[in-house]
């Protein structure tokens, strides 16, 4: 300690000092005190839910202007024939802008799909009448709408020729050797001959709505050898039978005339025995 003056008590005063709870009391003060700062990342994101609630998404007006049958392909000069009675119809559309129908317009059985997204599609149409029949796919936009109100397309027609009925077929002569005379057939007769072939000649004809007659194949069916030829264009057909393979005893011998309808194994099919031993 310095000098203390005689008589003069000198007493030391503490160091002042705020504890440590205190300085923490102080401390909640002062935050208490200090003003509200707004985060500033809520002040931005408050505009941009605003602005995001605000967007409208532009939508695609519906629109149809054409429609066409790609597959199957027929004309009046040459339609598409079949059998089935039950067909498909594969189109190709610019329809866009939200949801179509398709209908098969002309077939018997007109039948519908949905296009949720337009373009193309396949529709199926269904056939009960035999002949000739013009059919058109149609595409609107709601089939339920008012006429005035609706968008409509439909096709140039595909024509098809519905045919179930067999070429009919006759034989008319009998050959049963090269060295034997030509006679008139008889259906009811069993014919007898050692020769290696016969020969048949006849007339096929498929009506007014069925195939030309040259697309008639004519074959001979129960022997051994296969023999096919096609008719003439009038109907006419000469046919040499193969027998040579054939044991003895009687021949399962068949006449087959074919319109081959959608190919040779579905056409529509006669046939005509010929008795032979």
């Amino acid at each position: 300690m310095g000098s203390v003056l005689p008589g003069v008590s000198v007493r030391a005063q503490p160091t002042s000092r705020i504890d440590e709870s205190s300085s923490n009391s102080y401390n909640h003060v002062m935050t208490m005190r200090q003003p509200f700062r707004f985060p500033f990342a809520l002040v931005l994101l408050v505009p941009l839910v605003t602005s995001r609630s605000n967007v409208v998404v532009a939508q695609v007006a519906p629109s149809l202007t054409a429609v066409q049958i790609t597959v199957p392909v027929g004309t009046f000069q040459q339609p598409f024939r079949t059998n089935r009675p039950l067909l498909s119809f594969d189109f190709n559309s610019d329809a866009a802008g939200g949801s179509f129908f398709a209908t098969s317009e002309g077939a018997d059985i007109p039948m519908s799909i949905v296009l949720p997204n337009g373009g193309a599609g396949r529709v199926g149409g269904g056939f009960i009448s035999e002949g000739f029949h013009q059919v058109r796919v149609r595409i609107d936009l709601s089939p339920f709408g008012n006429p005035p109100n609706r968008l409509t397309a439909i096709s140039d027609p595909v024509i098809v020729v519905f045919d179930r009925t067999p070429p009919s077929l006759a034989i008319s002569t009998i050959r049963l050797g090269p060295d034997r005379p030509v006679e008139a057939f008889d259906p009811n007769r069993v014919y007898r001959t050692n020769a290696d072939s016969i020969q048949l000649r006849g007339i096929v004809n498929d009506g007014n709505t069925g195939v030309p007659a040259d697309q008639i194949t004519i074959e001979t069916n129960g022997v051994s050898t296969v023999t096919r030829v096609n008719a003439m264009a009038s109907g006419i057909f000469v046919v040499d039978v193969d027998i040579s393979q054939e044991p003895d005893g009687s021949i399962d011998l068949r006449l087959v005339a074919n319109d081959n309808v959608v190919s040779p194994r579905e056409g529509n099919r006669s046939e005509v025995p010929v008795g032979l031993r």
